[in-house]
């Protein structure tokens, strides 16, 4: 006696079960300044860059030919100097005319983080990163909570804003001169095409067994 077939929907939900967990073990990076290099530097947070407690927010754009995707992780490379502790918010900001703009997602992290981290920050909401738009990662500490570090690359730049305060929509300023980058990576789901025809033609092949059966 043969063994029975399994449903459609069965064979159809563990391929999908399949087919996430590929895609989960692909990613696709779509920033990256950990590829510039580690510079033993840091972004100093709640600190000064011209008299104040500050926010920092570097821009970046979503590669031509990506795909819209949601995002998946943020990671940033931090670090509290001499045993201190920081209330850090990160946020993930679309672009309005230059500037941040709207908060797509926001992760508050409390660490004393003694030597330089790897922190991941993943994504609960996934907002989708649209191809050639332009996002802003926007990283401060709560003010009277310590200071924070990002730790840098070796390269500077001036492609940044910062803000002597704390608020969420506050007044952004240009460095007057070259500043450090943040180690960052942005990394977004890439589907695999092989494992969607693998899926497809499983679940055909189930549909044609079970309608030789009936």
């Amino acid at each position: 006696m043969e063994p029975p077939v399994p449903k459609l929907n069965t064979i159809a939900a563990l391929l999908f079960s399949l087919l996430c967990a590929s895609s989960a073990a692909q990613a696709l990076v779509v920033y990256d300044t950990f590829a510039l290099g580690d510079g033993d530097l840091d972004v100093i947070l709640g600190q000064q860059i011209n008299g104040n407690d500050i926010q920092i927010a570097y821009p970046f754009d979503m590669p031509l030919a990506s795909g819209d995707r949601p995002l998946e992780t943020i990671t940033l490379r931090l670090r509290n100097p001499g045993g201190t502790s920081g209330n850090y918010t990160l946020r993930l900001r679309e672009d309005v005319g230059g500037v941040p703009g709207p908060v797509l997602e926001e992760w508050s992290l409390t660490t004393d983080l003694v030597s330089e981290t790897d922190v991941v920050f993943d994504s609960v909401t996934n907002p989708v990163l649209v191809e050639g738009a332009t996002y802003w990662l926007n990283l401060k500490i709560d003010a009277g909570t310590g200071v924070g570090w990002w730790m840098a690359t070796i390269p500077k730049t001036q492609d940044l804003l910062y803000a002597n305060t704390g608020d969420l929509d506050p007044t952004w300023l240009v460095p007057a001169s070259e500043y450090l980058i943040g180690l960052a990576t942005v990394v977004v789901p890439e589907p695999t095409s092989s494992w969607l025809g693998v899926v497809g033609v499983a679940a055909l092949v189930a549909l044609r067994r079970q309608r030789a059966r009936a």
